[in-house]
């Protein structure tokens, strides 16, 4: 689970310089809100922990799972299209999150725990929010302190 931790940090650090960055690297005009922002690094937290997943598939010689990507793109196009006439861009974002957690939480663990360790789809789920919770207390934590802390001065 070292990976699912290495992916929240990214997450974390994603969210929290992505601004700062575009401000440096193109100008205030150009930020994006702190909820796009925040979908956009779940986003890429999912595709990060998506690979160690197709990994294990793939070294268990599961080719057979054809339809994944078929499924995940439908889900995508149609959940992206509907939400970003509702909300914009960060509807096509959470469209995107919804095809993966489809996909990489629900479907390919589901092939993986079925048909290699022979166990119920509900272990994956413990383990994995057990990790999450504590990646989240931390994420919390670093907020928490960063707000007591400030950077904008040091030269």
């Amino acid at each position: 689970m070292l990976m699912l931790f290495i992916t929240a940090l990214f997450g974390f650090l994603f969210y929290k310089l992505a601004n700062p960055f575009i401000t440096v690297w193109l100008g205030e005009e150009y930020l994006l809100g702190l909820p796009i922002v925040f979908a956009i690094s779940i986003n890429t937290m999912f595709r990060i922990i998506k690979n160690p997943i197709d990994k294990f598939k793939e070294a268990y010689g599961i080719f057979w799972d054809i339809y994944a990507p078929i499924v995940e793109s439908v889900i995508n196009l149609v959940f992206s299209i509907a939400l970003a006439l509702e909300f914009g861009i960060i509807g096509v974002v959470i469209g995107t999150i919804i095809s993966n957690i489809c996909i990489t939480f629900i479907w390919k663990p589901y092939v993986i725990f079925k048909h290699v360790f022979k166990e119920k789809l509900i272990k994956f789920f413990v383990i994995t929010a057990k990790y999450m919770a504590i990646a989240l207390i931390r994420c919390c934590n670093s907020m928490f302190c960063n707000q007591y802390i400030s950077i904008s001065n040091c030269k």
